[in-house]
């Protein structure tokens, strides 16, 4: 697991440990999950230790006034932008696999995009420059979480991708 010194974060993840535990298995008759079968993402608790995985998920050169920041070092040293935000809008909550997700990532992203920031052309209008993430799950189990903090007056186009195969 994630080897993280902040009571609070470390509160988060035992709290979406619990509820993952105590969630029912997704049904095929639930929306979501029509399509697809929950069966084949069942795991053994045993398979899921939450062991750090950094090469699960990058970001490529951002755009002037967008920061990229790995998730467990910005939880510590960051608790400012990450604290209240993380698992806000995908809370454990919300289903057995998110809360799983919530308690066990073992790779993330915080991108903080500043007031006014992330705009190709001065004018108020026209596209942001995109902000590529890129994820490369490997073999067994992988979560990562990627956050996005936009401040107000802020544009930002997150891109991505998700290819298997491990690292680059």
């Amino acid at each position: 697991v994630i080897t993280l010194t902040s009571p609070w974060l470390k509160e988060l993840r035992s709290h979406a440990w619990d509820a993952y535990r105590a969630a029912p298995e997704p049904g095929r008759v639930a929306h979501l999950w029509r399509y697809t079968d929950p069966a084949l993402f069942a795991l053994p608790e045993s398979a899921l230790d939450g062991a750090p995985r950094p090469d699960l998920i990058r970001a490529e050169p951002a755009p002037a006034g967008v920061t990229v920041l790995d998730l467990a070092a910005a939880a510590e040293s960051r608790a400012d932008l990450v604290r209240g935000k993380l698992g806000a809008a995908v809370p454990a909550a919300m289903g057995r696999l998110e809360a799983l997700n919530l308690a066990r990532w073992q790779a993330g992203l915080v991108v903080h995009v500043a007031r006014g920031a992330a705009r190709t052309q001065s004018s108020v209008e026209g596209p942001s420059s995109p902000v590529l993430i890129r994820s490369r799950p490997g073999p067994g189990f992988n979560a990562s979480r990627l956050l996005v903090v936009a401040e107000p007056g802020s544009d930002v186009t997150i891109l991505r991708e998700f290819a298997p195969g491990g690292p680059e």
